[in-house]
């Protein structure tokens, strides 16, 4: 390890590129039942954020800590009636498919409000610094202004657009949706919003998605197929002044709920090329789903080629190693560096 660790940091020194991580204890989702109902594992953030800091990829000055999005925001996108509905545990568990009692409702709306907020300051850093930003959950693509859709109650690209639009950005934007599922929600909520195009490389049709620029992908369709649709999805994208990249980890072969067959190697690739086209653009970068064992892996892989452009593989058995050496936590390390940041969040 720490042969990685010295590469890891001579190629983000050498890279030089203004990046930013957004993470919160609260990504953590508040929900028993959310690993055996979904195969989601709510501890997805902290190990790629682990991996990250652990091998240098990342320093701690980089780890920015979100503030939740204000209601103001949310309405930007979302109907009053339906927010409110948000404050009750049986509307929650219908949108997790979980009882009402494994709701923690102030927790859980907590975290996807924090959750909301890192998409929107990592808009607004991405602009600001012509940079990357990388929040660690988000990616909410099927919630519509009116109505939730599975794990996904607030859309956090829609509140960020809209809301940056409101403080005065016109540039295009481009929503690059690589999630195993369609964006039906990011297109409710942006079909008549100016000047922004929604790309998407799936494995559901979902219906007809008018306003988005939508591939059907085979079930099983392996790396190479896959790369394929994705150079000719890119031919078509429009050049950005924006970009938001939903890197969806549900897209691994075995996944529990996507039904692609990439593998880590190529979902890495699938990183690699999308970095490469929008280099140089202000970029969000998110996770989206990820319902297997080594979505965590994904996450982590997209954080490396975003900060190193590495595509070394991850360690066998790497967390197993950490626990048992008693060193995986991420309050010591990064408990100072995400106060010092705390100040300049000030969303209200």
């Amino acid at each position: 390890m720490l042969l990685q660790r010295l590469k890891h940091g001579l190629k983000r020194w050498w890279r030089q590129r203004n990046f930013s991580i957004w993470y919160a204890p609260s990504y953590r989702l508040p929900l028993t039942s959310l690993a055996s109902h979904h195969r989601l594992d709510p501890r997805r953030a902290e190990f790629a954020l682990w991996y990250l800091l652990d091998v240098h990829s990342v320093e701690h000055s980089q780890v920015h800590t979100p503030t939740k999005v204000s209601f103001k925001d949310l309405a930007r996108v979302h109907q009053p009636q339906y927010l409110e509905s948000l404050n009750h545990a049986k509307t929650l568990a219908s949108i997790f498919t979980v009882d009402p009692w494994d709701i923690p409702t102030e927790q859980l709306v907590n975290s996807y409000r924090l959750a909301c907020g890192g998409t929107l300051q990592g808009a607004r850093f991405a602009l600001e610094k012509n940079g990357i930003a990388f929040n660690l959950l988000g990616g909410f693509h099927h919630a519509s202004p009116h109505r939730s859709g599975p794990l996904c109650p607030i859309n956090d690209i829609a509140v960020a657009i809209e809301t940056i639009r409101d403080e005065g950005f016109q540039g295009q934007v481009v929503v690059l949706d690589l999630d195993a599922h369609p964006p039906d929600g990011t297109e409710d909520c942006l079909k008549h919003a100016p000047k922004v195009w929604l790309g998407s490389l799936s494995a559901a049709d979902w219906g007809p998605l008018p306003h988005t620029d939508e591939t059907v992908l085979p079930l099983g369709c392996d790396d190479q197929t896959y790369q394929t649709a994705l150079q000719a999805l890119l031919h078509r994208m429009p050049t950005p002044d924006l970009a938001f990249v939903i890197a969806g980890g549900d897209v691994l072969a075995d996944d529990h709920m996507g039904g692609l067959g990439l593998s880590l190697k190529g979902v890495r690739q699938r990183d690699r090329l999308v970095d490469n086209i929008l280099a140089g653009t202000p970029s969000v970068w998110l996770p989206g789903g990820g319902y297997h064992p080594n979505a965590w892996k994904v996450l982590t892989g997209t954080g490396l080629i975003l900060t190193t452009g590495s595509t070394a593989s991850i360690p066998k058995g790497y967390l197993d190693r950490e626990r048992e050496a008693n060193t995986f936590t991420l309050l010591p390390s990064t408990t100072q560096a995400q106060s010092n940041l705390s100040e300049e969040n000030t969303d209200e």
